[in-house]
This record gives structure tokens, C-alpha cells and sequence, in this order.
């Protein structure tokens, strides 16, 4: 796993993702643009074209349950979560992915 590390205060690593991760990020958002259920509701920053690939919380009045991602994608960003925790020495923390958009 590629990765860079940067300490400002707290540890950030940025990873540099796969290129079969990144194509199909692309061909979903690509394929299914119009589709895609808008994200800003509920994001704290307000940029106009959010987009929602998976959200895997409690339905709201916002937005409800979806996932139009494959498993090899989500795996991958839940071994990056991983990563960073072991990286930390954060111990004893359970993940749950809740989210992933784009804009």
C-alpha cells in the first residue's frame, strides 16, 4: 500500500489508490450521474454537486440506505481505515463505513 505521511498536529497519510479502484470509482460515477442521489443535504460544506455513492446509515428524510459501489471498492477503503488506525496505534476502535460521495 502506497502512502505519504504528513504530520500537522495529528497524524494525515494520503494514499495513493489503485488504478483499478480509481476506473471503476469513475465508470459508476460516469455511468450512473444521473442517478446518483445528491449528498450536499447533509454534508456540513456546501458544494452544489455532491454525489452519493454509498450511504449505509439509518434512513433519513434526507437520505435513505443505497450502495452503488462493488465490494472490491469498499473493501479497499475499509483496508485504508485499517491501515490508518494500525499506523496510529488506535486501538480497540471498531470501523463502520457510513459514507462515500463525490463532487
Amino acid at each position: 500500500m502506497k502512502f505519504n505521511f504528513v504530520f500537522l498536529g495529528q497524524s494525515i497519510l494520503r494514499y495513493q489508490v489503485p488504478l483499478d479502484i480509481f476506473q471503476s470509482i469513475n465508470q459508476i460515477y460516469e455511468q450512473n450521474f444521473h442517478n446518483l442521489v445528491p449528498a450536499n443535504k447533509q454534508l456540513v460544506g456546501k458544494i452544489e454537486n455532491e454525489h452519493s455513492l454509498i450511504y449505509n446509515g439509518q434512513d433519513q428524510s434526507k437520505i435513505k440506505n443505497h450502495n452503488v459501489l462493488p465490494r472490491n471498492v469498499t473493501d479497499y477503503f475499509m483496508t485504508v481505515f485499517k491501515h490508518y488506525l494500525k499506523f496510529n496505534k488506535i486501538k480497540e476502535y471498531d470501523t463502520h463505513l457510513n459514507s462515500i460521495w463525490v463532487n
